[in-house]
């Protein structure tokens, strides 16, 4: 459970907007702004297509 008057006190303090903020934002902007995330994959899916693959026999079908 979170506590309402940290959650509170950390949005006011999301929400401030000072010229050093201002200029720090613009800088990282300049650099490529925040990093994409990273593409997990999907390791349910290839494990059932692994498995069709080994259970028929079927060496020629593309993995996912």
């Amino acid at each position: 459970m979170k506590n309402p008057a940290a959650q509170s006190l950390g949005r006011l303090g999301g929400l401030a907007k000072s010229k050093a903020k201002t200029a720090a934002a613009r800088r990282n902007a300049k650099l490529g702004g925040r990093p994409k995330k990273k593409v997990r994959p999907n390791w349910k899916a290839y494990a059932k297509q692994r498995a069709i693959n080994e259970r028929f026999g079927d060496s020629d079908v593309e993995m996912i």
